[in-house]
């Protein structure tokens, strides 16, 4: 059978002999070759087009603490914010569990430890690194001199230098030395311990998430060793000589040598790397005034990761480039290099493709690029937006092209970033052919001059983007078109202001911005009101941000955030402050509104208070007694008399007492002035309430001011009470059948939200009784009438009971009616069930009654499941 390229030229050649034509198999093998040759080029200069862009790789979170049995290590470079990774699950020693310790690995360590762990992060409070105490091996190692956390945290932080620990660490070893001895110590990983003391206010929302500031690997710089091209004291085969730098070239090489071994050191090119660290190291005008380095790389890998996409990560940095050639790796910095070799016309064996201009759907004139902020708490944010109005006009409309460098922590760095990749976007002219086998000595990243005149180039500057070299000795290059202008630096009046709104990338969610704020100030609060966006997004928030400046919002601090399209801010002062509203999701945020000055607003004064009234007027009428008692003959067996006394508040005067008798069906009978004078002590004598013998009770009024305004009146009854005669004796009831459970009412502990995780003690037993004995079981019929909790329960025909299930979250009583039948009769006892909940954060109340259980050892429990029964709920 032919070969496809055989078959293609007899094919071609009997087409031609059908319409009229003739040529040679040799000419159309020539064409046919031609034709595969163009078809190849295409397909190669679709990558040259975009071989140089950094790989745009995005970052993951790393501020969140995790715990497994199996995690990669994670290696900063640069500096960064951490959490790490749980070690041990929590543990609680001391009185009630009242301390907590966790071990946290945050970094690996290498072989010199890392340079530093400075602040710690308690959720989003900073404990700063100058008031956590020095560890010394004493009961005060790492102790929080102030702050929220003060004296009820210990904060130990330990490099992962190769000689960490010696003695392991001395608070966890005190704590549990059964578990933690001398060898506990994780060396080569850097690491925090931590004690946490119990306070409800402090940790009111139970542990929280640890990060930290790291400053980490510390790298060999050839520039400063003496021995290999540089001047200084550092030796690659010394690891104590080296130290930490952010600079993507040094970290590169460590990286490739010292975590991935994939090179050693006799294998790196360190000219290359002296001169990529060289243009890394430059300094840069910026805005106010100052300078940094032009590149940096500050990133955290895992160990786990592919190396070849953590290395383009790293060198992306840089906008450079890592070869290897010649059993030699070579670093490339972002930078013009002035082209040392030219390729004329007559150095192609084969002819050249050339591409002039990239498809529309290849090429962009708008860049967002997103990079780490460490001002806006170490979150993914994006730069301010790299645009160009003339490329836009050419392309016809806004075309975006977005960039994620993890490695990046600085605004104005990002947006060289950008425009970088805005400008390269213009670089549309890329070639490729077949070069003689002198051209062996270029390299991909390599400049070059090409002189053409068929395409009219005359010293044309191109960059090496890709190189293969054929059987016959030949070299196949990709070219695409650069000039030095690509790389030439922002001027500081070019940078433009950050961003404070996070842009997100494609197929992410935008909150949107709301509309119409209005702040209206009233008594000691100011009310809010706004209208969402036409397109409001579900699950999307609002926030109202408050600052001093009436133009800048990026100042401000969030004062309100919620769901509704309304709000009320409380204030204490009447002090003028501009505001504004903006949507959230997640960790990202729309527009303000509105989107230049704030709304300006203040709270009105609070009332003053009024001249205090006058008392109202009142009167208190009491009395020794209310009661005449008498026996079953009428004979008086209590008190002759009663006392009455007129207390006056806010008037004055002689007080009138009035005494009206009557009958049991109301009938008033006599009414008459009580014994005495003035307010006290007047008396109704037992036989002026008796003087009509049907007499049922009286009632007393006191009263002043009859018929003017300040009238005022108070009355108390006395009654008559009289004993009954004796009854006769009744006949002898039989034994009364009665029953009684051994344990009525259960309190079981639960979790804030309802749930019992166990039963105990939720169990009894059904005693009968028949007069004084008790009732045999055998002759009792045990059963449960009523379960309206669906509880889960055993009554056996023993008379025990006992309750194991069946207590949902949102149920705080559960009854269970117990029932046993004997004699005829029917015996209904309940046996109550209550929760005693974990307790939300609020004030503190008064000592909780508690009977607490004491046993001679503790159990080591994963802390996602841990639920302390102490005084302590770390959870």
């Amino acid at each position: 059978m032919a070969d496809p390229f055989t078959a293609l030229v007899t094919f071609f050649v009997q087409s031609f002999a059908y319409a009229g034509l003739s040529y040679t198999a040799a000419t159309v093998a020539a064409y046919a070759a031609a034709t595969f040759v163009y078809a190849a080029a295409l397909l190669t200069l679709n990558s040259v087009a975009k071989s140089l862009l950094p790989s745009g790789k995005r970052g993951q979170s790393l501020e969140l603490n995790y715990s497994g049995t199996a995690e990669p290590i994670r290696y900063v470079f640069g500096t960064q914010k951490i959490g790490g990774m749980m070690v041990i699950p929590p543990i609680c020693t001391g009185n009630d569990g009242k301390y907590l310790h966790v071990v946290m690995a945050i970094a690996g360590g290498g072989e010199t430890g890392i340079e530093e762990i400075g602040d710690v992060y308690f959720n989003n409070t900073v404990i700063t690194s100058a008031s956590i105490g020095a560890v010394t091996g004493t009961a005060n190692d790492g102790l929080v001199s102030s702050g929220t956390y003060q004296n009820r945290a210990w904060i130990r932080r330990y490099l992962g230098t190769p000689t960490d620990l010696p003695s392991g660490d001395y608070i966890l070893k005190t704590a549990y030395s059964a578990a933690f001895t001398n060898a506990f110590r994780g060396r080569g990983i850097a690491k925090i311990f931590l004690q946490l003391k119990w306070s409800q206010k402090v940790y009111k929302t139970g542990i929280p998430n640890f990060t930290a500031m790291v400053k980490g690997c510390k790298v060999y710089d050839p520039r400063l060793d003496s021995t290999n091209g540089g001047s200084g004291s550092q030796r690659y085969t010394d690891s104590t000589t080296w130290t930490w730098s952010s600079n993507p070239a040094l970290c590169a090489r460590h990286y490739l040598v010292k975590i991935a071994r994939r090179a050693d050191d006799i294998d790196i090119d360190d000219d290359s790397i002296i001169a990529a660290a060289n243009i890394c190291d430059q300094l840069v005008t910026i805005p106010g005034g100052s300078t940094q380095k032009r590149w940096q790389c500050n990133l955290t890998i895992a160990a786990a990761d592919d190396w070849r996409e953590n290395l383009k990560v790293m060198i992306d940095t840089m906008r450079g480039r890592a070869l290897r050639r010649d059993g030699k790796w070579y670093f490339y910095a972002g930078a013009w290099d002035s082209p040392t070799v030219t390729i004329n016309q007559s150095d192609w064996v084969s002819p050249t493709v050339i591409r002039a201009s990239l498809d529309k759907a290849e090429r962009w004139n708008a860049v967002r690029v997103f990079y780490v902020d460490p001002t806006r708490n170490w979150q993914r944010v994006q730069a301010y937006p790299r645009r160009n109005s003339t490329y836009e006009a050419a392309d016809g409309e806004r075309i975006w092209f977005d960039l994620d460098l993890p490695g990046v922590n600085n605004e104005y760095e990002a947006q060289r970033h950008g425009e970088i990749t805005l400008r390269q976007s213009r670089n549309q002219l890329s070639m490729t052919g077949k070069l003689r086998p002198e051209f062996i000595k270029l390299a991909v990243w390599d400049t070059v001059t090409v002189n053409d005149s068929e395409y009219g180039f005359v010293s044309k500057t191109f960059r090496v983007a890709s190189m293969d070299m054929g059987p016959d000795g030949s070299v196949t290059v990709g070219l695409i078109e650069e000039g030095s202008a690509l790389w030439n630096d922002l001027a500081a009046g070019d940078y433009d202001t950050q961003t404070t709104t996070v842009t997100l990338d494609p197929g992410a969610t935008f909150p949107e911005t709301p509309t119409s704020l209005t702040a209206t100030g009233e008594r000691s609060q100011i009310n809010f009101a706004w209208q969402p966006g036409e397109d409001e997004i579900l699950g999307q928030t609002y926030e109202i941000i408050e600052s001093v400046n009436s133009g800048n919002a990026s100042i401000g601090t969030p004062v309100w955030q919620g769901v509704a399209y309304n709000a009320i801010v409380p204030k204490t002062d009447t002090t003028t402050r501009w505001y504004w509203v903006r949507g959230v999701i997640g960790s990202y945020y729309s527009e303000f509104e509105p989107n230049t000055y704030g709304v300006a607003a203040c709270a009105s004064s609070a009332p003053t208070d009024g001249t205090p009234g006058t008392y109202a007027p009142l009167l208190d009428l009491r009395a020794t007694a209310q009661q005449f008692r008498f026996s079953g003959s009428g004979t008086n067996i209590g008190v002759n008399t009663i006392a009455f006394d007129a207390d006056l508040t806010g008037i004055s005067g002689t007080v009138g007492f009035r005494v009206s008798n009557y009958r049991q069906d109301g009938l008033g009978i006599a009414s008459y002035d009580l014994a005495g004078s003035g307010n006290s002590n007047r008396i109704l004598n037992v036989n002026s309430f008796t003087q009509n013998g049907t007499t049922a009770y009286a009632i007393v009024t006191a009263s002043l001011g009859y018929g003017v305004s300040d009238f005022v009146t108070d009355r108390i009854s006395v009654v008559k009470l009289r004993e009954g005669s004796d009854g006769t004796d009744g006949t002898d009831g039989t034994d009364a059948i009665a029953g009684y459970l051994t344990n009525e009412n259960h309190t079981l502990p639960a979790s804030s939200n309802g749930f019992v995780p166990a039963y105990t003690g939720a169990s009894g037993a059904m005693v009968v009784l028949r007069g004084v004995n008790s009732v045999a079981v055998s002759s009792i019929t045990f059963s449960v009438p009523a379960n309206p909790q669906s509880l889960t329960n055993v009554f056996s025909s023993n008379g025990t009971f006992a309750v194991t299930n069946g207590f949902d979250t949102g149920e705080d009583l559960a009854t269970l009616t117990l029932r046993a039948a004997t004699f005829g009769s029917n015996i209904d006892k309940v046996f109550t069930l209550n929760k005693a909940k974990g307790g939300t954060a609020g004030t503190s109340g008064a000592p909780a009654q508690t009977l607490d259980l004491l046993a001679n050892g503790q159990t080591f429990i994963l802390w996602q499941q841990y639920k302390h029964r102490g005084k302590h709920n770390w959870l």
